[in-house]
Order: C-alpha cells, then sequence, then structure tokens
C-alpha cells in the first residue's frame, strides 16, 4: 500500500468527514473507494463479516444489515441470524437458501451473522465444454488459479440437469448443531 497526501476543498474535506462517521469507514476505504469507481480501477478485496471459526463456536446473532454488507460486495456467501439458510449474493442481490428448497431475496435491513463478499471482476471468460461433474469442474477452475494463496471468485453460468445445495436449518437459540 502507498501512501498519498494532497490539499482538498473544504467542502470534499467535510462531505469526507461526514462520511467516515456516518458509515463508520476510515479515511483510506473512502478514498480508496472513491478513486477506484473515478478511475474505473476495481480494488480486489474480500469484505468478511466474523469467520467460520466463530460460526462454529455459536455464534450466530446478527453483526452486519445486509444493505451495509452490498455496499461492500456484490458477489459472495454467507449465512443468516441463528444459521437460518445459506446466503447467496449475485448481481449485487442478497438471496436466502432456506431449508425446504426455496429461493428468496432477503431485505436490506436483515442482519447477518456471517458473510464474504467481494466486487465481481470478469477479468477473465471462457466458454467451455460441458462437465460431467463438480470434480471435473473443480479440476478447471484450479488449472486457472495461479496460487493456492489467494482468493478467487469464479462465477459459472450455464443449464443444469441437477443441483445440489446445503443448507443449514435454523438453530433454536442457545443451542449448537
Amino acid at each position: 500500500m502507498k501512501s498519498i497526501a494532497c490539499n482538498l476543498p473544504d467542502s470534499i474535506h467535510k462531505a469526507l468527514q461526514k462520511r467516515m462517521e456516518s458509515h463508520r469507514e476510515s479515511c483510506d476505504h473512502v478514498v480508496s473507494m472513491a478513486l477506484s469507481q473515478y478511475l474505473g480501477k476495481p480494488i480486489h478485496t474480500l469484505f468478511s463479516v466474523s469467520t467460520s471459526t466463530a460460526l462454529v463456536e455459536g455464534l450466530y446473532q446478527g453483526a452486519v444489515q445486509v444493505s451495509r454488507l452490498l455496499h461492500h460486495g456484490d458477489f459472495g456467501l454467507g449465512t443468516f441470524i441463528d444459521l437460518d439458510g445459506e446466503m447467496v449474493v449475485l448481481d449485487g442481490i442478497c438471496y436466502q437458501v432456506s431449508s425446504d428448497g426455496k429461493v428468496g431475496i432477503v431485505q436490506g435491513d436483515r442482519l447477518v451473522p456471517y458473510a464474504v463478499v467481494t466486487r465481481f471482476n470478469d477479468e477473465f471468460s471462457e466458454q467451455t465444454r460441458q462437465f460431467n461433474g463438480f470434480s471435473e469442474l473443480v479440476s478447471v477452475c484450479d488449472e486457472i488459479r495461479e496460487s493456492d494463496n489467494l482468493f478467487y471468485a469464479f462465477r459459472i453460468e450455464g443449464r443444469f440437469s441437477f443441483m445440489k445445495t446445503r443448507v443449514m436449518k435454523a438453530v433454536p437459540d442457545g443451542i449448537r448443531p
């Protein structure tokens, strides 16, 4: 990371301060996001709410509103209070996959205990053949990745004859799965 110093008009400085206070964001974050948008240069970051370890330890209560989460990314995964289904964020819309298989759009005021989102950028696009299973798809993705130590976001579009999901059923308050 590089540091910069610059002079700002009073009105821009005041707006920056207001944004930092109202959204509880650092100056670095606000300026980086603004420059990223202005220059058309995406920032390759992940925004995480909590950790998977916290979920294992039983911390299922909401920490961040969906609307705030979507300010940080338009593509990702997570879960809901008391592990009530799985979260899928696609094209900036938050969906809940319930244990009964139903999928619905989630309202912005809903709280989530865990999520990881990013701004999806299709720097690389490839049309491929038909896959004969999940393991073959994983192999193709592994060939594209340049490192085992970096996070990658893959978006797969297609027609599927079968889709298997793993979804948690809501956990009663205070009971661990």
